[in-house]
């Protein structure tokens, strides 16, 4: 999933500048870079010493890097590239992480009924989002040739061994990655005894324990207008993590004002804008929040919300239209609702 940092307001650096109460440690940050966005990592320990800050930090770095290298599309080398580089459909050696992610796509992908599909990459190469930029929308017809090779069905997991059933089959992962990735650095600061913490990459959110004891971080999802910091909705979140997913930045207009979004439907194989601009999704783990989200804007607003209340999945949809915004909220967000 691709979203802008700026997306998800992180209320939580307002937290942070508050002094610590008595006994109470405040709290550190630490920014990077990774996968084509920034992110930050807000926490709360027990007064680790300076070698123990730095040994974190460069674990937290190893582990962004480590996943980056394995399933970016962008770089060549990576893992990914290589096994979507193959002409062939014998069955290769992959990852522990690849795998663990790959497995967790698959199960969304059969729970949303396709809505979510890791084989969605020549879709994307047809419809220009990725190296190749275009502004020009393919025909059906070649909607329709490439849809003959993706599908969840083209591709076979067996633990660490991976095989496509299509010689042409290739995957993108951008949709659950970084959220694997947010979760996997969680892991890090709790080996570190961190069990207070908020990790943002990009709008893909983890959080555990309190900024503050007796105060939840807090996160604000901002109206999704290009350039817009107006807040829709402030929620307490401690413990869960939440992801956002949107169309509004990423898309092309064909030369007769029809917009076309990053976010295609692997079912159909378009890539028209649909009702739904944003798409949030709360979850135990940033893995599953991410690709949730992304799942939601390729069903549009009412299979959305459906899909929400029979998961009991806290959602906060908005609809878009001539430039008016409306809020569609799971039964299940309200618990977490700032008031």
């Amino acid at each position: 999933m691709r979203v802008l940092t700026g997306f998800v307001q992180l209320f939580a650096l307002v937290v942070s500048a508050q002094p610590a109460l008595a006994n109470e440690q405040p709290l550190r940050q630490f920014q990077g870079y990774t996968m084509g966005q920034e992110y930050e990592i807000n926490w709360r320990d027990n007064g680790l010493e300076q070698q123990q800050l730095k040994q974190l930090k460069q674990s937290i770095k190893g582990t962004f890097n480590g996943i980056d290298g394995t399933m970016s599309t962008w770089r060549q080398q990576s893992e990914l590239s290589r096994f979507n580089q193959l002409e062939h459909v014998n069955q290769v050696s992959i990852s522990d992480h690849t795998a663990t992610v790959i497995e967790r796509a698959l199960e969304l992908g059969q729970l949303t009924s396709g809505a979510l599909d890791i084989t969605v990459a020549p879709l994307m190469k047809l419809w220009g989002f990725g190296a190749n930029n275009s502004t020009q929308a393919p025909t059906r017809q070649q909607q329709l040739q490439v849809l003959e090779y993706t599908g969840l069905d083209k591709i076979e997991l067996d633990h660490n061994q991976l095989k496509k059933r299509d010689k042409r089959v290739q995957l993108d992962l951008s949709s659950i990655a970084k959220g694997y990735g947010v979760d996997m650095v969680g892991k890090v600061l709790e080996r570190y005894g961190i069990n207070h913490y908020m990790i943002e990459v990009g709008g893909e959110i983890r959080t555990k324990g309190q900024p503050i004891p007796g105060q939840d971080w807090q996160v604000s999802i901002s109206q999704p207008a290009i350039f817009s910091d107006e807040s829709a909705l402030t929620l307490n979140l401690s413990g869960h993590s939440i992801a956002t997913s949107g169309d509004y930045r990423q898309f092309f207009s064909d030369a007769n004002g029809q917009r076309y979004s990053h976010i295609i439907d692997p079912v159909s194989g378009s890539a028209k804008v649909r009702d739904v601009a944003s798409a949030t999704v709360i979850a135990d783990d940033c893995t599953s929040a991410d690709g949730l989200a992304t799942a939601l804007m390729v069903m549009g607003i009412d299979k959305a919300l459906a899909f929400a209340e029979q998961q009991q999945l806290p959602v906060l949809l908005i609809a878009a239209k001539e430039g008016q915004f409306t809020l569609h909220r799971s039964s299940h967000l309200n618990q977490f609702i700032h008031r």
